[in-house]
């Protein structure tokens, strides 16, 4: 039974990365069209402003 319970934590892990980078993809979006500010975008997915732009200068 503790192999089903790791597994099922990983899969929520996996979900959580995943939900994260929809996010941070969706925002690099909305700030490129105008509708953020980067420091709006980084605050609203709780990350640092200079975090978010590392990520949309990759």
């Amino acid at each position: 039974m503790t192999g089903y319970k790791e597994e099922n934590e990983l899969k929520d892990k996996q979900l959580e990365t995943a939900e994260k980078c929809g996010k941070i993809k969706a925002f690099i979006g909305l700030v490129k069209e105008g509708t953020f500010t980067a420091a709006d975008a980084a605050e609203r997915i709780g990350m640092s402003t200079e975090e978010f732009e590392k990520l949309m200068n990759t």
